[in-house]
């Protein structure tokens, strides 16, 4: 049970990190059609 929240907490971060990565990635992009 302890390391199954563990698993959980830490697919949770990679997401939400791969998320602000994307969300960065299309930002750039948007910048980068503006100019």
């Amino acid at each position: 049970m302890n390391s199954r929240n563990r698993d959980t907490s830490e697919n949770l971060i990679t997401s939400t990190f791969m998320l602000i990565l994307i969300e960065r990635d299309d930002g750039e992009k948007k910048q980068t059609l503006e100019n």
